[in-house]
């Protein structure tokens, strides 16, 4: 009888010792998956903050969201560029469309094949961030750029219709900017979008004002996040531009150009600046 006692109240001790065993791993799982939840990432939705102001330019707008997000719409392929602040999630994939492409700051790896922009870049002190250029140092009047290149701190990328893709790769460009020259050259662009390097075909030339071109400055200063300085740099331009033109000089001009193998003379449409 007390051997059937013992063995029972063992019994009930195992019973007991196998249900805290299972209430504790329960417990612990519930625990984990508590922590787990907490450590994912938070979703949100852009909200936003309305238009930039842009005074001149045609060609480009720009959308301001809250916590720095900003939308560039701007070039000949019909795309819009999220620009994501640095250390910034990615909003909901709603936010995100086939023709949106994200470029993640810090943005410092631009293979540039526009000189005007180049120039723009260069007013905004952001020459290190265009590691590679379409134009090699003959080609170029910039001071600053000349003297980077022969440091080394910027080099020649290829030709902007024949880039040297297996630099552009090795130097881990973010972006590359052409202007509608590249249009004429489609196979370059499927190129780039093989690689999975995104492209801003820049249309400045199409603008109706100088001020307007000028004004592109303010794309580069969100794509560098230099804003204060794009925004700065083109208030100079615009009070120098006002400051000169207030009066007719009672002049007109007419300005033209010969193509480079002297075949063809062109001149600029009446009323063009």
């Amino acid at each position: 009888m007390k051997r059937t006692t013992k063995i029972f109240a063992l019994l009930m001790v195992l019973v007991m010792l196998f249900s805290f065993a299972a209430c504790t791993k329960n417990n612990g799982n519930a625990a984990n998956n508590n922590a787990a939840n907490t450590n994912e990432p938070e979703k949100f939705e852009l909200k936003s903050l309305g238009q930039m102001k842009i005074e001149y330019a045609k060609r480009f707008s720009i959308e301001l969201f809250e916590g720095g997000y900003r939308i560039i719409t701007a070039g000949t392929g019909g795309y819009k560029y999220l620009i994501v602040p640095e250390g910034k999630p990615l909003p909901g994939e709603g936010d995100i469309d086939e023709k949106t492409l994200v470029l993640q700051q810090p943005i410092t790896k631009v293979y540039m094949c526009s000189t005007g922009m180049e120039s723009l870049v260069d007013a905004i002190g952001a020459l290190d961030c265009t590691p590679l250029v379409g134009t090699d140092k003959s080609g170029w009047y910039l001071p600053n750029v000349i003297a980077a290149m022969e440091s080394g701190k910027i080099k020649f990328g290829g030709k902007y219709s024949e880039p040297d893709f297996e630099k552009i790769v090795s130097e881990g460009i973010q972006l590359h900017v052409n202007t509608t020259m590249i249009d004429s050259k489609p196979d370059v662009l499927e190129k780039f979008d093989e690689l999975k390097i995104p492209s801003l075909v820049e249309d400045s030339s199409k603008e109706g004002s100088p001020l307007a071109r000028v004004e592109w400055v303010k794309l580069f200063g969100v794509i560098f996040g230099k804003e204060a300085e794009a925004d700065k740099y083109f208030e100079e331009q615009k009070k120098m531009v006002n400051d000169n033109t207030s009066a007719s000089l009672g002049k007109t001009v007419a300005m033209g150009y010969i193509s480079s193998n002297g075949d063809k003379a062109y001149l600029r449409n009446g009323g063009d600046y």
